[in-house]
Protein backbone atom coordinates (compact mmCIF):
# COMPACT_ATOMS: atom_id res chain seq x y z
CA UNK A 1 0.00 0.00 0.00
CA UNK A 2 1.85 3.02 -1.24
CA UNK A 3 2.53 5.78 1.42
CA UNK A 4 0.29 8.50 2.07
CA UNK A 5 1.97 12.11 1.25
CA UNK A 6 2.60 14.63 3.65
CA UNK A 7 0.22 17.99 3.01
CA UNK A 8 1.98 20.33 1.21
CA UNK A 9 2.97 23.27 2.78
CA UNK A 10 1.70 26.99 1.94
CA UNK A 11 4.32 29.05 -0.22
CA UNK A 12 6.03 32.29 1.92
CA UNK A 13 4.37 35.13 1.95
CA UNK A 14 6.96 37.14 2.86
CA UNK A 15 10.86 37.29 2.27
CA UNK A 16 13.85 38.76 4.34
CA UNK A 17 16.94 39.65 2.74
CA UNK A 18 19.82 39.23 5.25
CA UNK A 19 22.70 40.61 5.62
CA UNK A 20 25.66 39.16 7.94
CA UNK A 21 29.24 38.64 8.65
CA UNK A 22 32.06 35.99 9.59
CA UNK A 23 34.73 37.74 11.28
CA UNK A 24 37.18 36.98 13.82
CA UNK A 25 37.92 32.96 14.99
CA UNK A 26 34.01 32.52 13.13
CA UNK A 27 35.80 32.99 9.83
CA UNK A 28 36.81 29.23 10.09
CA UNK A 29 33.64 28.02 10.76
CA UNK A 30 32.31 25.97 7.59
CA UNK A 31 29.15 27.11 5.76
CA UNK A 32 27.72 24.20 7.30
CA UNK A 33 28.04 25.10 10.70
CA UNK A 34 27.34 28.40 10.11
CA UNK A 35 23.56 27.25 8.57
CA UNK A 36 22.94 24.87 11.76
CA UNK A 37 24.07 27.95 13.79
CA UNK A 38 21.28 30.03 11.82
CA UNK A 39 18.45 27.23 12.13
CA UNK A 40 19.17 27.60 15.91
CA UNK A 41 18.97 31.11 15.93
CA UNK A 42 15.80 31.35 13.85
CA UNK A 43 14.29 29.28 16.34
CA UNK A 44 15.53 31.18 18.99
CA UNK A 45 14.51 34.69 17.75
CA UNK A 46 10.83 33.07 16.93
CA UNK A 47 11.06 34.20 13.18
CA UNK A 48 7.70 32.72 11.82
CA UNK A 49 9.42 30.62 9.20
CA UNK A 50 7.96 29.00 6.39
CA UNK A 51 9.18 25.33 5.97
CA UNK A 52 9.57 22.83 2.67
CA UNK A 53 7.09 19.86 1.64
CA UNK A 54 7.51 16.45 1.57
CA UNK A 55 8.43 13.60 4.66
CA UNK A 56 11.57 15.95 6.24
CA UNK A 57 10.49 19.41 5.78
CA UNK A 58 13.59 22.25 5.93
CA UNK A 59 13.02 25.84 6.41
CA UNK A 60 13.22 27.67 3.36
CA UNK A 61 17.10 29.27 3.61
CA UNK A 62 18.42 30.18 0.35
CA UNK A 63 22.16 31.96 0.81
CA UNK A 64 23.85 33.84 -1.77
CA UNK A 65 27.75 32.83 -2.94
CA UNK A 66 29.09 31.86 0.76
CA UNK A 67 32.41 33.21 1.15
CA UNK A 68 35.10 29.85 1.13
CA UNK A 69 35.91 28.55 4.90
CA UNK A 70 38.80 30.95 6.35
CA UNK A 71 37.47 34.02 4.65
CA UNK A 72 36.09 36.78 6.51
CA UNK A 73 33.36 38.71 5.39
CA UNK A 74 31.21 41.81 5.78
CA UNK A 75 28.92 40.80 2.97
CA UNK A 76 27.46 37.54 2.99
CA UNK A 77 23.22 36.68 2.14
CA UNK A 78 20.40 34.67 3.25
CA UNK A 79 17.21 35.05 1.96
CA UNK A 80 14.90 33.48 4.45
CA UNK A 81 11.09 32.74 3.42
CA UNK A 82 8.52 33.55 6.41
CA UNK A 83 4.81 32.25 6.67
CA UNK A 84 3.53 35.57 7.91
CA UNK A 85 4.32 39.59 7.20
CA UNK A 86 7.00 40.64 10.06
CA UNK A 87 8.67 43.74 10.63
CA UNK A 88 12.27 43.46 8.98
CA UNK A 89 13.70 45.52 11.86
CA UNK A 90 12.24 43.80 14.62
CA UNK A 91 13.26 40.08 13.02
CA UNK A 92 16.83 41.64 12.65
CA UNK A 93 17.44 42.55 16.58
CA UNK A 94 15.97 39.53 17.94
CA UNK A 95 18.29 37.17 15.33
CA UNK A 96 21.28 39.44 16.21
CA UNK A 97 20.72 38.67 19.82
CA UNK A 98 20.30 35.13 19.06
CA UNK A 99 23.30 34.32 17.00
CA UNK A 100 26.77 33.23 18.50
CA UNK A 101 29.53 35.84 18.36
CA UNK A 102 31.56 36.45 15.09
CA UNK A 103 28.47 35.73 13.33
CA UNK A 104 26.97 39.34 13.35
CA UNK A 105 23.92 40.22 11.70
CA UNK A 106 24.45 43.49 9.58
CA UNK A 107 21.12 44.53 8.20
CA UNK A 108 17.63 43.15 7.73
CA UNK A 109 15.54 44.12 5.10
CA UNK A 110 12.58 42.81 2.60
CA UNK A 111 14.05 41.07 -0.19
CA UNK A 112 12.38 42.52 -3.85
CA UNK A 113 13.89 39.61 -6.16
CA UNK A 114 15.90 41.98 -8.29
CA UNK A 115 19.20 42.02 -5.76
CA UNK A 116 22.04 41.64 -8.08
CA UNK A 117 25.05 40.16 -6.65
CA UNK A 118 27.36 39.22 -9.80
CA UNK A 119 30.72 39.79 -8.74
CA UNK A 120 32.61 40.56 -5.11
CA UNK A 121 34.87 42.84 -3.11
CA UNK A 122 37.64 41.43 -1.85
CA UNK A 123 41.02 42.28 0.25
CA UNK A 124 44.01 40.97 0.23
CA UNK A 125 46.39 40.48 2.92
CA UNK A 126 49.88 38.48 3.23
CA UNK A 127 52.07 38.95 5.43
CA UNK A 128 55.74 40.51 4.90
CA UNK A 129 54.33 41.79 1.24
CA UNK A 130 54.13 45.51 0.88
CA UNK A 131 52.01 47.82 -1.61
CA UNK A 132 55.89 47.32 -3.76
CA UNK A 133 55.48 43.87 -3.52
CA UNK A 134 51.96 43.92 -5.13
CA UNK A 135 52.84 45.78 -7.64
CA UNK A 136 56.04 43.82 -8.50
CA UNK A 137 53.90 40.70 -8.93
CA UNK A 138 51.35 42.32 -10.96
CA UNK A 139 53.95 44.11 -13.22
CA UNK A 140 54.88 40.13 -13.64
CA UNK A 141 51.08 39.75 -15.60
CA UNK A 142 51.90 42.93 -17.94
CA UNK A 143 55.33 41.41 -18.58
CA UNK A 144 53.95 38.38 -20.22
CA UNK A 145 51.47 40.27 -22.59
CA UNK A 146 48.63 40.47 -19.89
CA UNK A 147 47.84 44.00 -20.21
CA UNK A 148 47.85 43.67 -23.85
CA UNK A 149 44.45 41.23 -23.99
CA UNK A 150 43.05 42.73 -20.53
CA UNK A 151 43.13 46.06 -20.84
CA UNK A 152 39.84 46.42 -22.97
CA UNK A 153 36.71 48.79 -21.94
CA UNK A 154 34.10 46.46 -21.21
CA UNK A 155 31.21 46.90 -23.51
CA UNK A 156 28.10 49.13 -22.30
CA UNK A 157 24.73 49.23 -22.97
CA UNK A 158 22.70 51.90 -24.59
CA UNK A 159 22.00 52.99 -20.74
CA UNK A 160 25.74 53.32 -20.53
CA UNK A 161 25.76 50.38 -17.32
CA UNK A 162 28.93 48.11 -17.32
CA UNK A 163 28.27 44.88 -19.16
CA UNK A 164 31.41 42.50 -19.14
CA UNK A 165 29.84 40.06 -21.50
CA UNK A 166 31.37 42.23 -24.38
CA UNK A 167 34.76 41.68 -23.19
CA UNK A 168 34.84 38.44 -21.92
CA UNK A 169 35.11 39.61 -18.60
CA UNK A 170 38.68 40.53 -18.84
CA UNK A 171 40.16 42.89 -16.65
CA UNK A 172 40.20 46.38 -17.72
CA UNK A 173 42.71 48.73 -17.53
CA UNK A 174 42.16 51.53 -19.93
CA UNK A 175 41.35 55.41 -18.88
CA UNK A 176 41.90 56.27 -14.96
CA UNK A 177 40.23 59.13 -14.10
CA UNK A 178 41.47 62.01 -15.10
CA UNK A 179 43.99 63.75 -17.22
CA UNK A 180 47.82 63.72 -16.11
CA UNK A 181 48.41 66.76 -13.65
CA UNK A 182 51.57 67.50 -14.53
CA UNK A 183 53.64 65.35 -12.17
CA UNK A 184 56.59 63.40 -13.99
CA UNK A 185 56.03 61.01 -16.38
CA UNK A 186 58.01 57.77 -15.43
CA UNK A 187 57.67 55.61 -18.68
CA UNK A 188 55.18 54.29 -21.27
CA UNK A 189 54.34 50.80 -21.52
CA UNK A 190 52.14 49.46 -24.79
CA UNK A 191 49.87 46.77 -24.50
CA UNK A 192 49.16 44.00 -26.93
CA UNK A 193 46.61 46.49 -28.94
CA UNK A 194 48.94 49.57 -29.52
CA UNK A 195 47.60 51.32 -26.24
CA UNK A 196 50.14 53.49 -24.48
CA UNK A 197 49.95 53.32 -21.23
CA UNK A 198 51.37 56.28 -18.92
CA UNK A 199 52.94 55.33 -15.80
CA UNK A 200 52.90 58.20 -13.65
CA UNK A 201 54.72 59.22 -10.23
CA UNK A 202 52.39 60.10 -7.54
CA UNK A 203 54.92 61.22 -5.23
CA UNK A 204 51.41 62.87 -3.34
CA UNK A 205 50.16 59.44 -2.92
CA UNK A 206 53.48 57.36 -2.27
CA UNK A 207 53.30 55.11 -5.62
CA UNK A 208 52.25 54.31 -8.87
CA UNK A 209 48.93 54.93 -11.32
CA UNK A 210 48.56 53.51 -14.93
CA UNK A 211 47.20 55.62 -17.04
CA UNK A 212 46.09 54.72 -21.09
CA UNK A 213 46.09 56.72 -24.03
CA UNK A 214 43.72 56.16 -26.78
CA UNK A 215 44.63 53.02 -28.60
CA UNK A 216 44.98 53.35 -32.69
CA UNK A 217 42.04 52.42 -34.63
CA UNK A 218 43.75 49.97 -36.32
CA UNK A 219 44.97 48.68 -33.37
CA UNK A 220 40.96 48.42 -31.56
CA UNK A 221 39.84 46.66 -34.80
CA UNK A 222 42.28 43.64 -35.14
CA UNK A 223 41.92 42.93 -31.39
CA UNK A 224 38.38 43.15 -31.67
CA UNK A 225 38.64 40.33 -34.55
CA UNK A 226 41.32 38.14 -32.49
CA UNK A 227 40.33 35.29 -31.32
CA UNK A 228 39.51 34.21 -28.02
CA UNK A 229 41.87 31.47 -27.76
CA UNK A 230 44.72 34.23 -27.95
CA UNK A 231 43.50 35.79 -24.52
CA UNK A 232 46.34 35.53 -21.88
CA UNK A 233 45.33 33.53 -19.26
CA UNK A 234 46.86 32.57 -15.81
CA UNK A 235 46.01 28.85 -14.70
CA UNK A 236 45.60 27.78 -11.68
CA UNK A 237 44.97 24.41 -10.51
CA UNK A 238 42.82 23.44 -7.31
CA UNK A 239 41.57 20.71 -5.54
CA UNK A 240 38.32 20.17 -5.49
CA UNK A 241 35.48 17.42 -4.29
CA UNK A 242 35.86 15.71 -7.88
CA UNK A 243 39.37 16.00 -7.95
CA UNK A 244 42.09 18.38 -9.23
CA UNK A 245 40.69 21.66 -11.65
CA UNK A 246 42.43 23.97 -13.83
CA UNK A 247 41.11 27.03 -14.77
CA UNK A 248 41.81 30.55 -15.45
CA UNK A 249 41.61 33.11 -12.76
CA UNK A 250 42.15 35.90 -15.02
CA UNK A 251 39.04 36.16 -16.94
CA UNK A 252 36.39 37.00 -14.09
CA UNK A 253 38.98 39.83 -12.12
CA UNK A 254 37.64 42.51 -13.29
CA UNK A 255 39.65 45.29 -10.87
CA UNK A 256 43.34 44.79 -9.02
CA UNK A 257 44.63 47.68 -7.04
CA UNK A 258 46.95 48.04 -4.44
CA UNK A 259 46.35 50.56 -1.20
CA UNK A 260 49.45 52.43 0.31
CA UNK A 261 49.06 50.07 3.25
CA UNK A 262 49.61 47.37 0.95
CA UNK A 263 46.34 45.78 0.67
CA UNK A 264 45.61 44.07 -2.61
CA UNK A 265 41.82 44.71 -3.51
CA UNK A 266 40.38 42.65 -6.05
CA UNK A 267 36.74 42.71 -7.82
CA UNK A 268 35.94 39.12 -8.97
CA UNK A 269 32.77 37.87 -11.03
CA UNK A 270 31.00 35.06 -10.07
CA UNK A 271 31.10 32.53 -12.13
CA UNK A 272 32.26 28.68 -12.71
CA UNK A 273 33.82 27.56 -11.62
CA UNK A 274 33.92 30.45 -8.83
CA UNK A 275 37.55 31.95 -9.09
CA UNK A 276 38.58 33.34 -5.43
CA UNK A 277 41.08 35.46 -4.10
CA UNK A 278 43.64 32.89 -2.80
CA UNK A 279 43.37 31.40 -6.84
CA UNK A 280 44.41 34.85 -7.97
CA UNK A 281 47.11 34.98 -5.56
CA UNK A 282 48.16 31.74 -6.61
CA UNK A 283 48.56 32.63 -9.98
CA UNK A 284 50.93 35.52 -9.04
CA UNK A 285 53.05 33.64 -6.92
CA UNK A 286 53.33 31.60 -10.32
CA UNK A 287 54.80 34.80 -12.01
CA UNK A 288 56.66 36.76 -8.99
CA UNK A 289 58.32 36.05 -5.46
CA UNK A 290 55.44 35.75 -3.13
CA UNK A 291 55.92 34.20 0.05
CA UNK A 292 53.76 30.90 0.54
CA UNK A 293 51.94 31.96 3.44
CA UNK A 294 48.58 31.96 3.82
CA UNK A 295 46.43 35.12 2.72
CA UNK A 296 44.33 36.88 4.99
CA UNK A 297 40.67 37.19 3.14
CA UNK A 298 38.07 39.68 3.35
CA UNK A 299 35.13 39.97 1.65
CA UNK A 300 33.84 43.91 1.73
CA UNK A 301 30.62 43.51 -0.67
CA UNK A 302 28.68 41.75 -3.22
CA UNK A 303 27.04 43.33 -5.76
CA UNK A 304 26.82 44.49 -9.55
CA UNK A 305 30.23 44.25 -11.47
CA UNK A 306 29.75 47.87 -12.69
CA UNK A 307 28.76 49.49 -9.34
CA UNK A 308 31.50 47.48 -7.42
CA UNK A 309 34.28 48.43 -10.16
CA UNK A 310 33.06 52.42 -9.58
CA UNK A 311 33.24 52.54 -5.87
CA UNK A 312 36.47 51.36 -5.96
CA UNK A 313 37.60 53.75 -8.80
CA UNK A 314 35.64 56.73 -7.26
CA UNK A 315 37.35 55.74 -3.85
CA UNK A 316 40.93 55.36 -4.93
CA UNK A 317 40.67 58.51 -7.44
CA UNK A 318 38.06 61.12 -5.49
CA UNK A 319 36.16 61.21 -8.53
CA UNK A 320 34.58 58.96 -11.03
CA UNK A 321 33.70 59.52 -15.10
CA UNK A 322 30.63 57.20 -15.69
CA UNK A 323 32.01 56.41 -19.14
CA UNK A 324 35.45 55.22 -18.85
CA UNK A 325 37.12 53.23 -15.51
CA UNK A 326 40.23 52.14 -14.88
CA UNK A 327 40.32 49.34 -12.74
CA UNK A 328 44.00 48.46 -12.16
CA UNK A 329 46.34 50.99 -10.27
CA UNK A 330 49.48 51.04 -7.62
CA UNK A 331 49.17 53.73 -4.82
Amino acid sequence: MPKEQPPQQPPPVMKLLIKYGKVGPSRFASHRDYARALERGLRRADVPMAYSSGFNPHQRVSYINPAPTGAESQAEYVVLGLREMVDPQAVGLRLSAAMPSGLPVLAVSVATGHEQFSASLWRVRLAGVTAEGWCEALGGLDAQGWRGAAERLSTRDAAGSLDGRGAEGRLSTRGAVGPLDGRDVVTQVEGRDGAQALVENRDAVGGLVIRDTEAPAEGRDTEAQSDASETTQLLVTRETKNGPRTFDVLAPLESARVTHDGDLILVIRHTEPLVRPDDVVTGLRSISALPSEPARLTRLAQGEVGELVASVSADFTGSHRPDRCGVLACQ
